[in-house]
This record gives structure tokens, sequence and C-alpha cells, in this order.
């Protein structure tokens, strides 16, 4: 007759982090910004204001709107009204102008009619009109070769986006986080982007323009120094562009060219493990009545009493070595611990004498690795890459129980590392890994992010890759005072890569 066996529930305390880049809007919601180039004027009037617009609301989106803006010359309120489309990546940038004819406030706002109402901030334009009124003369379209301007320097160092660090940059470290999604957004759209610096400090805003084949048009205009291209109809390639930056009437010389070149957009690639395995540990000690020695397996039967002990590897029920280790197909993380209470007199449990042991401990961790074939990333710059683990069982200790769940519950505690050493052919003591360079994952599902690791083998032209590793945290060496369990089962682990 089996003695009660006795657990002791561990109190886990529950570690949660969480690295917010950005919430996202929800995909119903539409809004807008305005913002107007120059926002204070001194000078001859009237005068041109250009207005500049942004429109957020859900991707391929048809939308109308119209820009409101008061003249304080005329002490009039003008309307231009358009419509367009919401681009894949959930904004639209829009682009208007008005005349400001007298001193005084002007003002601008953009109103959204269509797919929902919306109405944007009020951008105030302070105009003080000297030397008296001037006969307006309409903007000339722009030539093939840009006037000089001495006032302004030119924009320097025009390149694509090939960062989160460029997507910051380009905004400044205090910019609004809507502001660097939507560079984050057009990254994994394949949009081109480009990014140049400025030395002028009177700059208010910059042209784009497109210059290849003798053209030199106008693309659109930006107060940032980042301006998404769409995408022209026969692609990017043979696409060459320049920047000028202007405050109010000054406009500086073009800078120099950007033509498209491969690379400069992102692509993104999903990858399927070639190889995954686990190799499973488990221990327990050495008990005697003094007439034979209690197996192994004895105590998994007893673990699998009290529920689920053995329920991810059965054939632990059979086994006979009291320490080992063992591999497996599939990707397991985690460790478990059954606590049994010896009794002194009576049952397979006894022993010849109370200075011998009062309880015993059966432990098993799983470690796994899971590699994939890189070749394709050899010479490329990783922009960001994540594993999706996704839980498909878990075994935990709650109410003095082993409880099995199915499904993609909350997930044990593991880390993720990059493997030091081949492992796909001999992976029982090949699953070694840098505990420094370890990412740890506390319970919550969702994509970890591994660029760090990806890039590394990217660069080394996929020399080094021998795959992750995903580990219990469990320190080595480790004995639990209670009995606990956290072991998962994942499904089969998949890696979404953006790269330039």
């Amino acid at each position: 007759m089996w003695h009660t066996t006795k657990f002791r529930l561990l109190s886990a305390l529950g570690l949660f982090v969480a690295a917010v880049w950005l919430s996202p809007l929800p995909a119903s919601a539409v809004t807008a910004t305005v913002a107007a180039t120059p926002s204070t004027y001194t000078g001859s009037c009237p005068t041109t204001v250009s207005f500049q617009g942004t429109i957020f609301g859900p991707p391929s989106t048809p939308t109308s709107y119209y820009f409101s803006y008061y003249d304080p010359g005329a002490k009039k309120t003008h309307t231009h009204s358009n419509s367009g489309k919401i681009g894949p990546a959930g904004f639209l940038a829009v682009t208007s102008s008005g005349s400001m004819t007298g001193s005084g406030t002007g003002s601008v706002t953009l109103f959204v009619t269509a797919p929902a109402s919306a109405q944007s901030n009020t951008a105030n334009i302070t105009v003080t009109c000297s030397g008296g009124l001037t006969t307006p003369t309409p903007k000339p379209t722009p030539k093939s070769t840009p006037p000089p301007h001495a006032a302004l320097r030119a924009p320097t160092h025009l390149r694509p986006v090939q960062s989160k660090a460029d997507c910051i940059a380009a905004f400044g470290a205090a910019a609004l986080g809507f502001a660097v999604a939507i560079c984050d957004a057009a990254v994994r759209h394949g949009d081109l982007q480009l990014i140049w610096r400025e030395s002028s400090k009177n700059v208010t805003g910059y042209e784009i323009y497109r210059v290849d084949e003798g053209r030199h048009d106008l693309v659109g205009t930006t107060q940032s120094k980042l301006y998404v291209i769409s995408k022209p109809s026969k692609g990017y390639d043979g696409a060459c562009y320049a920047v000028e930056a202007y405050a109010g009437k000054q406009t500086s010389k073009e800078s120099s060219h950007y033509c498209y070149r491969p690379g400069a957009t992102a692509s993104t690639e999903s990858f399927e493990p070639s190889h995954t395995v686990t190799v499973v540990r488990w221990s327990a000690p050495s008990v005697s009545n003094c007439s034979y020695t209690i197996p192994i397996s004895a105590f998994f039967q007893a673990g699998d009493k009290t529920g689920n002990f053995t329920a991810l590897f059965p054939w632990l029920v059979n086994e006979s070595n009291l320490t080992g280790r063992a591999s497996t197909s599939g990707v397991f993380a985690g460790n478990e611990a059954a606590i049994f209470g010896l009794n002194y007199s009576e049952g397979p449990f006894a022993v010849c004498s109370q200075g011998q042991l009062s309880s015993a401990t059966v432990q098993v961790s799983a470690n796994a690795g899971a590699a994939f074939d890189l070749a394709k990333l050899a010479k490329h710059k990783v922009y960001s890459a994540s594993l999706t683990l996704d839980a498909s069982r878990t075994v935990t200790f709650v109410a003095r129980k082993f409880t099995l769940q199915n499904g993609s519950g909350p997930r044990c505690n593991v880390g993720v590392a990059a493997a030091t050493r081949a492992w796909t052919k001999a992976p029982v003591g090949n699953l070694t890994y840098n505990r420094s360079e370890q990412v740890y994952i506390y319970g919550k599902p969702g994509p970890v992010d591994v660029t760090k690791i990806v890039s590394t083998w990217a660069s080394h032209e996929d020399a080094d890759d021998h795959g992750f590793i995903v580990t219990n945290l469990l320190p080595p060496g480790a004995v639990p005072i209670t009995s606990s369990a956290c072991l998962t089962k994942f499904s089969k682990p998949k890696l979404n890569v953006v790269y330039f």
C-alpha cells in the first residue's frame, strides 16, 4: 500500500515585463493632424502658406476631406476639398495651400468626411505684412533646373531608412509615438522612405523632387527630415530623388541625388524550422528498504496518481535509470518536481533507519533546439526578427495536483538564446548556449524579439547559425523544496524576419 504522497504547493511570484513600441490605432478609428508652413510670416502681402495634413484610418480605405483656412486680411474662411485613399500603412499625407492677404492671425483645420467624420488640430498662422500689398503672382511650375539660393544650405546625406534608429532620428527623441510608428509601418510594408541631414537652423520645411531623366517633378512636402514615397506605377527601379529646404520664400539648392537600388526597401520572410529536438533530463534519489531498491518508475507512477506528472513524456513511467537524458521530437521547455514523504515503518517507502531520507524528490526538465535555414539572409541587414512560440499543452501544479492544460493558454517562463554548438545530429549534451545573451519570456503569449541574434547570423553570412535553444529557467543543480511544475509543449516555431 502506498503511503499518502505529501505535496506542498510552491507560491510563485509571476514577473511580467512588457516592452511597448506603439499601441496601434483601432481599426475603425479615423484621426487627422495638420500643420502650416510657415507658421509665422513677416513680409510683403499677399503670401502663400502651405498646409500639410495626415489622415489616419483603416488601411486601403477611400477618404474624403477638406482644408478650411481663415485669411485674416480678407476676414474670410476658404475651403479646399479633395479625396484620396488611405495607404496600406494606415495613413494618407495630404497637402494644400492658401493665400494670406493681410496682417493678423490666420488658421487652418483639416476635416475628414469619409470613411468617418474627424477634425484635426487647428494650426495658427501669424501674418505681419510690411512694405504694402503687392499683386499676387501664381507659383510657377518647377523647372528642370532649380534656381540657386545661397541663404539656406542644401540638405545632405540623402539615403533610405534602414533601421528603427533611423525612424527615431528622423523625428527626434521627443517625437510623438504615431510619427515613429508611421515610419515602422512603412518599412514593414516595403515603402521607400528617404531621410537626410540639415545644418541650417531656420528651415521650416522641405520639398522632395523626382529628378531622374532630366525631370524636376515635385513629389511632396514635409516638415520632418523623412518622407515616405508612394511606389510609382512602374516601381522604384530607375527613380532618383533630391530634397530642397525652404524657409518662407527662401529655397536652398537641391541635395545630392539618391537613386533607388535593391535593398533600399524591406522584404519580409517567414521561416519554418529545418530541425527541432528536445532533450529531457530526469533524476531521483536511490531509496532502499534494505531488501530492494525502489525503481524510479515507481516514483513516476506515484506522481501520476496525483494528476498528469508524465503527461508530456509518458515513456518515463517505464524508465529504470535513476538519472538520465534522452532526446525526443518536438519543442518542450520547463521543469517539474514531485516531492514524496517517506514512511519509516511501512510500505515500499520504508527505510532502514530514521537517519536516512525523510523525503524523495523526482525532477524532470526539458530544453529544446530549433534550427532554421537562414542562408538567404547572408549579407542582408536585418530590421527585425521575431520568433513565435505558441503553447499547445502545459503541465502545471495547481491545488496539489499536476494538471494538464490543452490549447494556447499561458506558456511557462522560458528563455531563448543562440546555440553555441552544432546539435542537429547529436543533440544530447550539445544544446549549449550563452546565458548572458538569453532573452527571457515570462508567460505572456506573443512573438519573441530575436533581432539581435538573427542580425549577428546574417552579418556573419550564416556561419555561426546553430539555431535557437529554448530553455527552462531552473538554475543548474537547484533542488526545489516543494512540488512544482511548469512544463510546456510548443507548437512548431515560426521565425518572421524583415530585412533590407
